[in-house]
C-alpha cells in the first residue's frame, strides 16, 4: 500500500512539472496546438498504465499520464478563454461541467467493463484509440490565440504569485487533497476493505 501511496504521488510530480511547460508554450505557440499535442499524448499514456511489467515502469507511466494531464488543462483552458474572448460568451463554467460528466462517463464504462470482466489492455486501449481519433477531430475546431497577437511572452521560470492569491492557493491545495484521496483510494477501500464488486467500487 506505501508503494502504491509513492507511485501515484509520481502522476502529481508529472503534472506539475507540465504546469510551466505548457503555460509557457502556449504563450509562444498559442493554445491550440499545444492542446492538440497534449491532448493526443495523454491518449497515447493511457494504455501504458496497463502495459508496465513492474513497479519502476509503472511509475515512469504515471509520470508521462500526469505531464500530459497537468499539460492539456492549463492548454484547453486557456483556449477556453480565447473561445470566450472571441465570441462575447462566458462558457468556462459549461466546459468545466462537461469535463465532469465525461469523468462520469468515463466512470460508468470503467465500471461497465469491470462488470464485464474485460481486460484491463483492451479496456484501456480501446478508449486510448477512441479518445485519440476524437482529439484529432476537435482539434480541427479550435481557434487561433488573439491575445498573443503584439505582445511578447514574458522570460524566466518560477514566479512566486501575489500575496493576495496565497489564500486562494491554500484553498486550490485542500481542494485537491480531498479529491485527489477520494479518486485514488475509495474504489480499492470499497474492493479491500468493504468487499464491493470491483464494479461496484
Amino acid at each position: 500500500m506505501d508503494t502504491l501511496g509513492t507511485v501515484l504521488l509520481l502522476f502529481a510530480v508529472g503534472a506539475i512539472i507540465a504546469f510551466p511547460i505548457s503555460g509557457r508554450s502556449t504563450s509562444t505557440r498559442g493554445s491550440a496546438p499545444v492542446t492538440t499535442f497534449f491532448g493526443l499524448f495523454f491518449c497515447v499514456t493511457v494504455p501504458m498504465l496497463t502495459f508496465s511489467p513492474n513497479v519502476w515502469w509503472l511509475a515512469l507511466s504515471l509520470t508521462l499520464y500526469g505531464l500530459a494531464n497537468g499539460g492539456v488543462d492549463v492548454a484547453m483552458n486557456a483556449q477556453g478563454v480565447e473561445i470566450e474572448l472571441a465570441t462575447g460568451k462566458k462558457i468556462m463554467g459549461s466546459l468545466h461541467g462537461f469535463y465532469s460528466l465525461g469523468g462520469l462517463i468515463g466512470a460508468g464504462t470503467g465500471a461497465l467493463a469491470a462488470w464485464l470482466d474485460t481486460r484491463l489492455e483492451w479496456h484501456f486501449t480501446t478508449l486510448s484509440v477512441l479518445g485519440f481519433g476524437i482529439m484529432a477531430w476537435a482539434a480541427t475546431g479550435l481557434i487561433q490565440d488573439r491575445t498573443r497577437e503584439g505582445t511578447k511572452p514574458e522570460s524566466g521560470g518560477f514566479v512566486i504569485p501575489p500575496r493576495i492569491l496565497w489564500p486562494l492557493g491554500i484553498i486550490a491545495f485542500c481542494s485537491a487533497l480531498g479529491e485527489g484521496a477520494m479518486a485514488d483510494w475509495s474504489a480499492l477501500y470499497l474492493h479491500e476493505h468493504l468487499g464491493s464488486r470491483e464494479s461496484v467500487a
